[in-house]
C-alpha cells in the first residue's frame, strides 16, 4: 500500500522549512500535502508477527507552532484508540518519516520515535 499525496503549494511549505534540516526539506511538500489530508491508513510492523492495520487522523491547523491532537486507531478497535498531542512541526516531521517509507514503495508507518511518544515511552 502506497499514499498517494498531492504536494502542498510553495507558500505552505516554506512556512514549515526553517524547522527541518536541508536533507529533510526535499520531502516536506509531500509531508505538508499528507498533514493536509487529515488522516492516513497504514500497517504497524510488530517483529516477529502480522502487520497491524491502523487509521491515524487529525484536524488541520495553520501555524507550525499549533498544536495538534493525533488519534491512532489499530485494527479499527475502539479501545485500541491512542491519542497523542504535539506541534504541527513536530508532527509533521514524523510524517515526512512516512513519506520517506512510501517513496521506497513501503507500507506506510510512523517511525518508532513516534510510537514511544504515542505509548508516552520515551527514554
Amino acid at each position: 500500500m502506497t499514499l498517494e499525496i498531492e504536494p502542498a503549494n510553495p507558500g505552505q511549505v516554506s512556512v514549515y522549512a526553517p524547522y527541518y534540516a536541508v536533507g529533510r526539506r526535499p520531502l516536506l511538500p509531500f509531508a505538508v500535502g499528507l498533514y493536509n489530508q487529515k488522516s492516513f491508513e497504514g500497517n504497524r510492523q510488530i517483529e516477529g508477527e502480522a502487520a497491524i492495520p491502523f487509521v491515524a487522523t487529525w484536524p488541520v491547523l495553520p501555524l507550525p507552532s499549533d498544536l495538534t491532537l493525533c488519534q491512532v486507531q489499530f485494527d479499527r478497535d475502539a479501545e485500541l484508540t491512542y491519542e497523542i498531542s504535539l506541534s504541527n512541526f513536530e508532527f509533521i516531521d514524523f510524517l515526512i518519516d512516512v513519506v520517506s517509507l512510501s517513496k521506497r514503495d513501503q507500507e506506510p508507518d510512523f517511525s518508532r520515535a513516534f510510537y514511544k511518544k504515542l505509548m508516552k515511552r520515551e527514554d
